[in-house]
């Protein structure tokens, strides 16, 4: 038997006795020998999940002026209380686990057959306790960030006023207010 092969012989006989007496041999994993505890990593992605929910008087009423006249300026919604929070509100649901940001735009002017209120007549602020004319801007046609970071369970106060030009045709004069969430730093 020549050197090489005499090698080869070795080689086969001790692969057989490792694989024999170390059966788990390249295995990962395994419990061998005194091991009686292994430890894994584990992991659990939860989704982001928030609801809203408009105030009774939106989802009801609607935002509605009663009994305005032509050149009437900046006129209350029925809902808005003079002081304080407003009858409209959106509320983030308490079982949301983000945090929420707000946004309002228009589906169209107000109209009345061929008559509209133009956009600008419209005005809208938003706030967590007090919204203000003196901050308040005219309502779009594309959304626009309403109150931002609002926490679960708390809602968001608007209001509305109008202005009516002077020459504007009686009627009654309608729209859709669309409400939006988004989680906190996306966009509207």
């Amino acid at each position: 038997m020549n050197s090489n092969n005499l090698i080869a012989v070795v080689l086969i006989i001790l692969a057989a006795l490792v694989l024999i007496y170390y059966p788990s041999f390249g295995k990962n994993n395994e419990l061998t020998g005194s091991a009686t505890e292994i430890q894994v990593g584990s992991s659990a992605l939860i989704a982001n999940y928030f609801a809203i929910a408009a105030s009774n008087a939106l989802t009801t009423d609607g935002i509605k002026w009663s009994g305005l006249n032509p050149g009437d300026v900046d006129v209350n919604a029925d809902g808005n209380n003079q002081a304080g929070t407003s009858n409209y509100f959106i509320t983030v649901s308490s079982d949301s686990n983000v945090n929420v940001d707000l946004c309002v735009k228009a589906s169209a002017p107000l109209t009345s057959g061929l008559n509209t209120i133009p956009l600008a007549s419209y005005k809208w602020d938003s706030d967590i306790t007090n919204p203000l004319l003196t901050s308040a801007i005219a309502i779009d046609l594309v959304y626009f960030g309403a109150d931002t970071n609002i926490v679960p369970g708390n809602s968001d106060y608007y209001r509305f006023w109008l202005s009516v030009p002077g020459s504007q045709a009686a009627g009654t004069y309608t729209n859709t207010i669309s409400f939006k969430g988004v989680q906190t730093g996306n966009v509207c």
